[in-house]
């Protein structure tokens, strides 16, 4: 009993075998794929004993399936089929007939995914009887798919054309849905750059309508100006160049738009010969404006007596400084970008003020500036410090130097009487309010008209230059003193009692005679001393 059913799954084999070798023959002769699929259609459905078959092919998950060829259906059964499941490439039995093979009569199905050269192809059998397909009709389903994958490649290579076609077909359609739905002005050109299509962003851009430039070439639209320029560039394109290059549109409202086109020349795919030029044009006249404005802005800033920063308080950074400023603080043009604005001092920045601050350069020398700082926020920085600096050294000097002569006397540089008056009058209110001593000394130099008159004036100046100069180095820092006019000397000593006045006084004209002593002064000085009194008593007057 055993032999003959030995022989029988011999002769199963090598009639399946026979099959499978006489399919693939005719799945590698075929010269098309629409021949393709229809052999493997009939053939597979006489060979499994199916009544319907078919062939599905698809570029992608998400795109829909098209029945390339079929057995047993008809055209809505073929639609209703295309839906069908593309899984991991193999062979698979466990998916149910759809509504409309079952309606036919269809009640098993086998299918096989494979890989083709445009994305997934499914090769699909179904039989009216319930009887499952074995492993031997499995594998050679399985068999043919793979044939059949490697069979639509060879078709795909050798139809060349056919392939081009259908890719420029598909490119075509992708290239109007990106342009008729993009912001840029996407153009098509002849080789001699006349427009051939035009996307309707051009109306918005030019001011032209799509219809309008049909057969136009760029030139006639471009300011004249521009013109040239445009053609230097367009020869580059001619020559396989990629260019942008920005140029302005006269639109017919008699405006002007700037724009910026990339360019470049599209070669024919089958010839390879230079096909058409495309390009892609947006408008950047609202850049091309802010960028004069910002240059306007940046040279009257760089031309600006005063000195101009940007700080951003996030970090403390100088995002920019004028000339005049880096001038000011000893650096090099565009060194203090991007630096801590420490290097600055001590500038008014907390808040939005203006004030004086005295600043030291990088030499080490000091400036008098009135710093002036304001906020705004910034689109990309944030909240910003702007600070404009104006050097008003010189200013200060003069009022230092003129508050120097309304306080000082002009030939020795004591305080004169209005400024001593002054002082006096502070010292005796602290010694009110206090109850602390204070003394007033008073000095003449004896016989100095007979040094004038006998000697000359500037022999006068000289004595009482000298007698300044010996005040200042026998008092202290803190005392008062005065030229009250001609020779006479006031000194105020704070927080001295009577008895410490008249030490000061004798010290004093000891001095000034040691000096004449030496031929330094000529003349015999005098100090009367007076202490300042308490808020209820009288000063009284002593001499020395």
């Amino acid at each position: 009993m055993s032999e003959p059913v030995h022989d029988e799954i011999l002769f199963r084999r090598f009639v399946e075998a026979s099959r499978r070798a006489e399919i693939v023959t005719l799945v590698n002769s075929a010269e098309s794929q629409p021949e393709l699929c229809e052999v493997v259609s009939r053939e597979l459905c006489e060979a499994l004993e199916a009544e319907v078959g078919w062939v599905l092919t698809t570029r992608g998950e998400d795109e829909p399936a098209q029945v390339a060829g079929s057995i047993g259906l008809t055209a809505p059964q073929r639609a209703a089929v295309a839906e069908g499941v593309f899984g991991e490439p193999g062979v698979r039995t466990d998916v149910a007939p759809p509504p409309a093979l079952t309606e036919l009569g269809v009640r098993v199905l086998a299918l096989a995914s494979f890989h083709a050269p445009e994305g997934r192809a499914l090769l699909a059998v179904g039989r009216m009887d319930a009887e499952p397909f074995d492993e031997a009709e499995l594998a050679l389903l399985d068999a043919i798919a793979r044939s059949t994958g490697q069979a639509l490649r060879r078709v795909w290579l050798t139809d060349d054309r056919g392939a081009v076609q259908f890719a420029l077909a598909d490119s075509e359609a992708g290239f109007r849905l990106l342009a008729e739905n993009s912001t840029d002005w996407i153009s098509r050109h002849d080789t001699r750059g006349h427009f051939t299509y035009c996307s309707p962003a051009c109306e918005s851009i030019s001011g032209y309508a799509p219809e309008e430039l049909m057969g136009r070439h760029p030139l006639d639209i471009a300011h004249p100006d521009d013109r040239d320029a445009y053609q230097a560039h367009a020869r580059r394109v001619a020559a396989g160049e990629t260019i942008t290059l920005i140029f302005r549109v006269c639109r017919p409202d008699g405006g002007l738009a700037w724009v910026e086109s990339t360019v470049r020349q599209m070669p024919d795919p089958i010839t390879g010969a230079p096909a058409e030029v495309q390009a892609a044009t947006r408008d950047i006249t609202a850049r091309i404006r802010a960028e004069e404005r910002l240059r306007l802005e940046s040279s009257i800033t760089a031309t600006m007596a005063e000195g101009v920063c940007l700080i951003r308080p996030a970090d403390g950074l100088i995002l920019y400084a004028n000339p005049t400023l880096e001038r000011m603080f000893g650096y090099r043009t565009g060194e203090l970008n991007g630096r801590a604005a420490a290097v600055l001092g001590e500038l008014p920045l907390a808040s939005a003020r203006s004030g004086e601050v005295r600043i030291v350069t990088r030499e080490g020398t000091s400036l008098w500036c009135h710093a002036n700082v304001s906020t705004f926020e910034h689109s990309e920085h944030g909240r910003l410090w702007v600070t404009v600096l104006s050097d008003i050294t010189d200013r200060k000097l003069y009022e230092a130097e003129l508050e120097h002569m309304v306080n000082h006397e002009p030939l020795t540089g004591l305080f004169n009487r209005r400024r001593f008056e002054e002082e006096l009058v502070a010292e005796i209110g602290r010694a009110r309010r206090y109850g602390t001593p204070a003394a007033v000394l008073a000095l003449d130099l004896d016989n100095f008209k007979f040094v004038n008159d006998s000697l000359g004036h500037q022999a006068g100046d000289r004595l009482i230059v000298r007698v300044a100069e010996l005040l200042r180095r026998r008092l202290r820092r803190s005392d008062v003193i005065a030229r009250l006019g001609g020779d006479e000397f006031a000194v105020v000593l704070p927080r001295a009692g009577e008895a410490q006045a008249r030490e000061v006084a004798h010290a004093l004209q000891e001095a000034l005679r040691a000096e004449a002593g030496q031929g330094s002064l000529a003349g015999s000085p005098r100090a009367s001393a007076s202490r300042c009194w308490p808020p209820t008593r009288r000063p009284a007057r002593r001499t020395c």
